[in-house]
């Protein structure tokens, strides 16, 4: 569902005016200061012998040993733990979503479409998340989805020490996935102790109560040789989505975009308190706008019907028809939004390691992490392909509105375009045999799920159960350092379905009829098409007055208590780097390198363990198409003359269901996806692997002449060879030249790859489509099935990216350092889908490789090139993207004396980016006279905002203040529409809105700690996000659920 996808995802609780506080208490043993300390006492002894250990895995960039941060030639950035806890204490995601260089992450509250995906995944530069790679410890991480995303909150926390990001691509460096960057987390292989960690907070409005609990266990064993290191933690996270929590939240008005009705004004308006019409909470009624039936909706309790009343609205773009209500408690629209998803974690991580000699490390690690996230779905939703049919003889109906029905109602005779030879011709008398006399309205229905609700809470239960095992080896040879290791990791994401709406049993509930005695029954039960009594048990339901005339009977009759269904992926990967220096070079010093190669294989494997979860089914479970009521490997029940479009004149017998007048399009035949509403889990399949050879060189050209203290030159190649994809290479240049002690300029130019990933290549949906014939006269609209999905053949996509930069570290300014890089991504051959309308139209046009894609039947008699009966979309090669900024970074620490009472000092870091460009670009298509045309811009829609994070900090002794700051520049609502206050457009292709800007924002948080010295290593903390309260912006949403979404940014 579209409108969930959007809505379920859209609220963050740090960005939309929520006041946090937080407790931490953290209490290292005092091994932990020991240990440090005899560190720095022995760093001078161990100094000469620094060539002789292992070198430290860290992502600069670059395969070869660097020194991190600003020395390297390509962007990283560099944030610890203690920068991570003044940004966003609670989970990794929380930390990163404050750095503007991740924009669009996604959160564990968040959700996926009808699937939730229960994990919370980076995005670099909005680039995309499964193009940015996310690393631990310089090592892949089993995907946690189909989508091939890493849950970053399901790494070891309690020991990360840093986290790592190189902005552009590495892909020469890192290999698939590495088209926005690279994110890396470190983990402190070596503590050394005990950590404890416990903290808990939630809004000051008394909802949404989070905490996060951990230990880090470190020890040496053999004379520190022998080391282990471990960690357990857990988080938690209440959701927001009571009616109580929505009150509580005026701001989160429904503003949405409708139909101006001043002619002469802008075409669309910004309202607040917008709903779709068609989205009620009772029934309503559509028909021909001259129809008396037209818009006729019921109230509660079912037997009043008037027409709908509006105030002053029309159409909005996207098809929603919508008004905006002067009053918010005239429409229950919205109760049941998910403001936060709610969570819950566990995490587990253990790693031994043992030295062999002084240049040899064999290790192992274990992680193991579980997660579920829990999200409100809708009750019923018979909307738009899924609305349903009522007849005049329905038992419910009010007497007045039955009669209104037979008057002005339809039947299934089909129009008059239809030749009378045409075999889906059907006469007047036959559509009364199949309307069983009666003549019917179409009909919608919407009801969201609350607690008090009769129909009970509707929610989606998504698990991760994920574990990895890494075993290798680290060793020196020479002058040569050699790791190799070998890894296997599953995920197993587990999701339950619970109270659902089971469709085909809603639609033979709808049809209720009175049977021979005056008792209201379910049409199919009757006698004379279920003598057998499949359909005994069958309760008729009335959705006239929503869930006020729905009755707990027939509730437990159309709803599915649960659903199951489970998906693995597991990655097997080997791996075997060299790196070391080649003893010759230019007079600026001897040229490093790093050679190697890996394999890698990725599987996925989903299913539903229960066929009656998919399949129509009698409340036993048995299956419909065992009993001859339904079709084969068919999702969709079918009704006894066919689905809607396809009806015959005869009974399908052996494959219908006997006495079932209809079922809504979305349900039909082979047009459903499963019986638990818009839970499809369709069974798939696959795999994919890849083998890569990579070589990288560091090149020192020029040292300590004019204008140069020093140059250096990066160059990395990397050969892969993907199943079903075939060979690609990628390759990187980069240069660092260093002109004194102050300013460093830096730049890279690469070729970067994004392989296609498990859903890329794999996935199956089955869903509806809609596309016009326009090669014919008159143009054929069709509303047929079609698959989406994945592609087994689609290639990778290939992105050539540059980056300049410079760094600035003045000597008048100790302690100051600065940064400024640009950036330009461009990606070719971007995975995408083409609508299908798109489809038809270039297939028309003469395009021969989309023809496949369209499947038509043999009836000529309308159409001379046949029917179409499915439309199908697989992911291909076909977007152009081109992304384009600029990032800085600014950091000053400096000692002081201030207060006095204990060392002080102050420090102060600043990240900022600033978006040029953003934007994709369509392929290039024909026109229906068979000339090409370039492609044009698309999903360019929603400008990406500049933004910015400033962290200050005062430290004095063992106190430490951090003030935070995040400011969100203004943008536009729709880079389409221009803001006037006239209904032209002064620009072609333009249309005008009255209000065209989202508002900049700005939020404060703030962290006090305090060590009080009772325990040594025991430090408390407490944290307030958006301090002053502010609230977001106004972003008023477009198209779909318009009524459900919070309209703000």
């Amino acid at each position: 569902m579209l409108w969930r996808r959007v809505r379920a995802g859209k609220y963050n609780k740090k960005s939309q005016g929520e006041i946090m506080t937080r407790l931490q208490i953290a209490r290292p043993l005092p091994k932990v200061a020991a240990a440090v300390a005899l560190a720095l006492a022995a760093a001078p002894a161990l100094a000469a012998d620094a060539d002789a250990e292992l070198q430290e895995v860290t992502v600069t960039g670059s395969r070869i040993a660097l020194a991190p941060g600003m020395t390297t030639p390509s962007p990283v950035t560099s944030v610890t733990t203690e920068d991570m806890e003044s940004l966003g204490p609670g989970q990794i995601i929380d930390s990163l979503n404050v750095l503007p260089v991740f924009y669009n992450n996604s959160n564990a509250n968040q959700s996926l479409g009808g699937v939730n995906s229960g994990g919370a995944n980076v995005n670099m530069h909005g680039i995309g998340a499964n193009r940015t790679l996310t690393l631990l410890d310089g090592r892949r991480v089993v995907s946690s989805n189909r989508f091939g995303t890493v849950d970053v909150n399901i790494l070891p926390s309690m020991l990360i020490k840093n986290v790592e990001t190189v902005t552009g691509g590495a892909s020469a460096s890192y290999g698939t996935d590495a088209v926005a960057g690279v994110t890396n987390f470190k983990l402190d292989t070596r503590f050394e102790g005990v950590r404890l960690k416990a903290q808990r907070g939630e809004t000051f409005r008394n909802d949404g109560a989070n905490g996060e609990y951990g230990i880090a266990v470190g020890h040496s064993f053999l004379n520190d040789r022998l080391h282990f290191v471990g960690s357990l933690s857990r988080n938690t996270l209440s959701p927001i989505n009571s009616e109580t929590s929505l009150d509580k939240r005026p701001y989160l008005a429904h503003w949405g975009l409708v139909t101006n009705p001043n002619a002469s004004g802008p075409t669309y308006i910004t309202r607040p308190n917008v709903v779709p019409t068609d989205f009620g909470n009772t029934m309503q009624f559509g028909a021909a706008a001259n129809n008396p039936l037209n818009l006729l909706v019921f109230d509660d309790s079912g037997q009043v019907a008037r027409t709908l009343p509006f105030y002053g609205v029309g159409t909005l773009n996207g098809g929603c028809n919508c008004q905006a209500l002067p009053n918010p408690n005239l429409s229950t629209m919205g109760r049941d939004n998910t403001l936060q998803a709610g969570y819950n974690g566990n995490q587990a991580f253990g790693r031994l390691s043992f030295d062999v000699g002084e240049t040899t490390e064999v290790y192992a690690q274990g992680m193991w992490a579980e997660n579920h996230q829990l999200v409100r779905f809708q009750n019923v939703a018979l909307v738009s392909t899924w609305s349903t049919r009522i007849y005049a003889n329905n038992a419910f109906l009010p007497t007045s509105v039955a009669n209104m029905i037979a008057a002005s109602g339809s039947t299934s005779a089909s129009p008059a375009s239809v030749p009378v030879t045409s075999p889906s011709f059907i006469s007047p008398a036959q559509a009364a045999v199949i309307d069983g006399g009666a003549r019917w309205v179409n009909a919608t229905v919407f009801l969201p799920a609350q607690e008090s609700n009769i129909g009970g809470d509707s929610l989606l239960d998504t698990g991760n159960s994920l574990r990895s095992y890494t075993a290798g080896i680290t060793t020196k040879v020479g002058e040569w350092t050699i790791d190799a290791y070998g890894q296997h990791g599953t995920n197993e994401q587990i999701y339950d379905a619970n109270n659902l709406p089971r469709v085909d049993r809603l639609q033979a509930a709808m049809d209720a009829v009175r049977d021979a005695n005056g008792n209201i029954v379910c049409r199919v039960s009757l006698p004379q098409f279920d003598p057998k009594g499949y359909w005994k048990d069958c309760v008729p339901v009335n959705l006239f007055g929503g869930v006020g005339t729905l009755t707990r009977q027939a509730a437990g009759y159309i709803m599915q208590p649960y659903k199951h269904a489970v998906a693995n992926i597991t990655q097997d990967l080997a791996e075997v780097t060299a790196s070391g220096n080649l003893g010759f070079g230019l007079p600026a010093g001897n040229i490093a390198a790093a050679v190697g190669a890996n394999w890698r294989r990725d599987k996925l494997s989903q299913i539903t363990p229960d066929l009656a979860d998919e399949y129509p089914a009698l409340t036993d479970g048995t299956l419909l198409q065992n009993i001859g009521e339904g079709e084969v490997g068919n999702r969709g029940i079918i009704p006894q003359y066919g689905c809607p479009g396809s009806v015959t004149a005869t009974p399908k017998t052996g494959s219908s269901v006997p006495g079932l007048r209809y079922a809504a399009a979305g349900f039909c035949g082979t047009s459903n996806s499963s019986q638990v509403q818009f839970s499809s889990q369709r069974t798939i399949s696959g795999k994919s692997s890849v083998k890569e050879v990579f070589s990288e060189f560091q090149v020192p050209l020029l040292a300590d002449v004019p204008f140069v203290k020093r140059m250096d030159s990066n160059l990395a190649v990397r050969w892969a060879d993907y199943s079903g994809s075939g060979e690609v290479w990628a390759y990187k240049g980069s240069l660092s030249w260093e002109l004194n002690d102050q300013i460093r300029l830096r730049g890279t130019r690469s070729r970067d790859v994004r392989a296609p990933n498990l859903r890329d290549r794999f996935d199956s949906t089955l869903s509806g489509a809609a596309a016009v014939d326009r090669s014919v006269t008159p143009p054929i609209s069709y509303s047929v099935v079609g698959f989406s999905g994945g592609n087994p053949d689609v290639k990778p996509e290939k992105a050539d990216t540059t980056t300049a930069g410079i760094v600035f570290q003045p000597s008048f300014l100790e302690g100051f350092q600065a940064s400024v890089d640009w950036y330009k991504v461009e990606i070719a051959g971007a995975i995408a889908q083409l609508t299908s309308q798109v489809i038809v139209d270039q297939c028309n046009a003469g395009d021969t490789s989309l023809c496949q894609y369209v499947r038509r039947n043999t009836d000529t008699s309308r159409n001379p090139k046949g029917e179409i009966t499915q439309l199908d979309a697989f992911f291909l090669n076909l977007n152009k993207e081109t992304y384009q900024g600029i990032d800085v970074e600014l950091g000053y620490r400096t000692p002081l004396t201030l207060f006095g009472g204990g060392p002080e000092s102050i420090s102060a870091r600043v990240f900022a980016t600033h978006y040029i460009t953003v934007k994709q670009v369509s392929p290039d298509s024909l026109t229906a006279n068979g000339t090409r045309v370039p492609g044009t811009v698309v999903n360019n829609l929603l400008t990406t905002p500049d933004s910015a994070t400033a962290i200050l900090g005062y430290r004095n002794g063992g106190i430490s203040t951090n003030v935070v700051g995040r400011y969100t520049d203004t943008r536009n609502v729709n880079r389409l529409y221009e803001e006037s206050t006239v209904r032209a457009p002064t620009l072609t292709g333009y249309t005008t809105v009255d209000d065209n800007t989202v508002g900049s924002m700005f939020f404060m948080d703030l962290n006090v700690g305090w060590e009080p010295g009772i325990l040594e290593g025991l430090r408390l903390y407490s944290t307030i996000t958006n301090l002053l309260d502010h609230k977001p912006a106004i972003l008023p949403t477009v198209g779909g659920r318009t009524g459900f979404g919070p309209g703000v940014a």
